[in-house]
């Protein structure tokens, strides 16, 4: 069996990941609070917030503090909520 040495190739439609969220919200009746931790699951957290913000989500889910940190140089002021516990160093991060 040959294998090939070529790297693997993900193509992103940010116009799917709308239409998908779109559809969501509409059947949920309520704004969207969408996950968008490690880095938007590998679709890029910068390119999948600027698509996903066209919905006006409430907010956004992450994992961790830095991912809040993030978020706001990108220039989000949605709300964000951390996902997993708090170490005690990040609260004042956090805040």
């Amino acid at each position: 069996m040959k294998h090939s040495l070529a790297r693997a190739r993900v193509d992103i439609d940010l116009g799917a990941l709308q239409r998908n969220g779109a559809a969501m919200a509409r059947r949920a009746g309520v704004p969207l609070l969408p996950m968008i931790k490690a880095d938007a699951y590998g679709l890029g957290v910068e390119a999948t917030v600027r698509a996903l913000d066209t919905l006006e989500p409430w907010g956004y889910g992450i994992a961790s503090v830095s991912e809040g940190e993030e978020l706001r140089r990108l220039g989000v002021t949605r709300p964000v909520v951390v996902f997993t516990p708090l170490l005690e160093q990040d609260i004042a991060r956090a805040r």
